[in-house]
């Protein structure tokens, strides 16, 4: 679909509806009892008692997660894997691996955006930053990608735009911004900026609530990683990066053919909105990068969920 500037809030409405379910809390009803109980036949065989469940505490479960994320991270190239989450109720955060450089590939696309839309309203894109915006966070193409990375002001755009964010370990590409360094912790404040999370806002209202109705409907092939954590049922918000990164490209943006595979966004974990962040790199190949990240998304879900 091609949004206007005129129908570029459409929806906001019921997406607001939607984000404040996933953010509040909320139990499931136990298992209705009968108000009375049939008699014990009058021969019955001896019984035994019913082994008490434990029931594992936030701090177990971190701990388990975090015993169980390092097995991962031994058996993976050194610097392979940084990733974080939090949710937005409880304010329980959770982070691992590199504090740094890891390459975006196409997650850079959402970065451009929200650098694109900092001060401004949606209503106030022109016709082709909408087309561009839309084309980029849905379809991940590189071509409207890199003309909103334009729009942004460039290299010195999101330099800037990092430094408005919070980003403080989040470098922008020299050769080209797919090469954007970050971490998962750097890309949560974009995040949480971009679901209004932070003290003084740098994204209006309606700038929000476009970037996430795109990211809502990003295609059906691209809706692997954080939103295999998400609970069944509900909508998830994500951007996704793939990229096989060969030599010849600026210092420090060569791997060997070898992929960075990322994913990025919003999802609901037991009834509680959820923020995350999964990068990778040094993966073999696409399938394999893609798997760890479901994986590694899937695993750190419980670590901020109560």
């Amino acid at each position: 679909m091609t949004r206007t500037r005129t129908a570029v809030l459409a929806g906001a409405l019921a997406l607001t509806t939607a984000l404040a379910a996933c953010s509040g809390g909320g139990s499931d009803a136990g298992p209705s009892r009968s108000a009375s109980h049939p008699s014990p036949p009058t021969s019955s065989p001896a019984t035994t008692s019913t082994p008490t469940t434990h029931t594992p505490t936030p701090k177990q479960i971190r701990a388990q997660v975090t015993s169980e994320l390092h097995a991962i991270m031994k058996k993976q190239p050194h610097g392979a894997i940084s990733v974080a989450a939090l949710n937005t109720k409880t304010g329980q955060r959770f982070a691992a691996g590199r504090t740094s450089g890891m390459w975006t590939a196409s997650a850079y696309k959402l970065f451009c955006l929200s650098a694109l839309l900092i001060g401004r309203s949606a209503s106030s894109l022109s016709d082709g930053e909408v087309d561009s915006a839309e084309r980029a966070i849905e379809n991940s193409d590189n071509v409207a990608g890199y003309q909103l990375f334009l729009d942004a002001g460039g290299r010195p755009g999101l330099i800037d735009a990092a430094h408005t964010f919070g980003m403080h370990h989040t470098i922008p590409g020299e050769s080209d911004p797919t090469f954007t360094t970050t971490s998962g912790s750097d890309y949560l404040k974009l995040l949480e900026a971009i679901t209004g999370r932070t003290k003084h806002d740098p994204l209006d209202h309606s700038a929000r609530h476009f970037i996430l109705e795109l990211m809502g409907e990003v295609e059906s092939d691209q809706r692997w990683g954080v939103g295999s954590a998400a609970e069944k049922g509900t909508k998830f918000y994500n951007k996704n990066g793939w990229l096989s990164i060969e030599n010849g490209n600026g210092p420090g943006e060569d791997d060997g053919g070898l992929w960075a595979v990322t994913s990025v966004g919003v999802l609901t974990v037991a009834h509680q909105q959820v923020l995350m962040a999964v990068f990778t790199r040094h993966q073999p190949d696409y399938t394999t990068g893609v798997k760890l990240v479901n994986r590694l998304s899937k695993l750190i879900a419980p670590a901020v969920a109560r």
